[in-house]
């Protein structure tokens, strides 16, 4: 175990004490798909990207940590399908219906009534862009911040209040440090209005 120092950047300051880096294996190793080959070459080709550029590999993934910190949002139901590269989680139900967390916001979306209609709108470009955010990993990496085994973009600054999508509210982080850091802080504001003022979140280990 080690110790964290995070800032959220004009937001809060807190200490996480949080593993390192992944630990145990990957309890959800069969339920990981493809989807992101579904979306058009030629869009990616506008932002000199390639499909594995849209998601990080999962194998710093802990569900048993995500329902965790993330139940009071998702609920146990989750089956994880992708981990895109700006840190937000796809997963389908037991009913079939795909859905994201938007961890730069903490809000549930609801995408598609399955994966495979889901693959089926990644031929609309808006769909793409709004989901992956293509741009702005193109410009994160253009700035130097190219991610590690086991990382992905994270918010310095939650989009809810107030940051923006911009590469400068962004860094690299472990995924499952990002799940756990953002579970924490969007539980704990959920019933806060957008215009209060936040001296402090508790993260916990």
């Amino acid at each position: 175990m080690s110790l964290r120092k995070m800032v959220i950047a004009g937001f809060c300051s807190f200490t996480l004490v949080a593993c390192s880096g992944a630990t145990g294996a990957n309890e959800t190793e069969q339920t990981w798909a493809p989807i992101e080959t579904a979306v058009a070459e030629d869009t990616l080709e506008d932002f000199d990207l390639s499909h594995g550029d849209l998601v990080a590999n999962p194998s710093a993934f802990r569900l048993d940590h995500f329902i965790e910190e993330w139940r009071w949002l998702t609920g146990d139901d989750v089956a994880p399908l992708s981990i895109t590269t700006m840190g937000d989680l796809i997963f389908k139900r037991a009913d079939g219906k795909v859905l994201q967390v938007d961890t730069s916001t903490g809000e549930l979306r609801s995408l598609a009534a399955s994966p495979k209609q889901l693959e089926a709108i990644f031929s609309n470009r808006d769909v793409v862009e709004r989901l992956f955010n293509p741009a702005l990993i193109a410009e994160l990496r253009a700035s130097g911040a190219v991610l590690a085994e086991g990382e992905v973009y994270s918010v310095t600054k939650p989009v809810s209040r107030g940051g923006t999508r911009t590469p400068d509210n962004y860094l690299a982080i472990d995924m499952d440090v990002h799940f756990v850091l953002m579970g924490q802080i969007y539980r704990q504001l959920k019933d806060v209005s957008e215009d209060a003022d936040i001296g402090s979140v508790t993260i916990s280990d």
